[in-house]
């Protein structure tokens, strides 16, 4: 996943590591790695773009957390 920070601040998840962003950063994490993105505060405007496309699987603890307001979703 190539993410590319427009404007905002914040929190990319690499793998095991999370790391501060802000406008003008772009960060690759590879592929198969745990990987997310959030805002720290107010709005985050980032461009992604992931290859392969994940499965609908891969992306239902994604929805999940997202409805409980879980960064990090089992």
């Amino acid at each position: 996943m190539a993410i590319t920070v427009l404007s905002g601040e914040g929190t990319i998840r690499d793998g095991d590591e999370e790391r501060s962003v802000s406008a003008g950063d772009v960060v690759a994490v590879p592929a198969g790695a745990d990987r997310g993105i959030r805002a720290d505060s107010g709005r985050l405007e980032a461009t992604l773009v992931t290859a392969p496309p994940p499965t609908d699987a891969e992306h239902e603890p994604v929805r999940r957390g997202l409805k409980r307001g879980e960064f990090d979703p089992e």
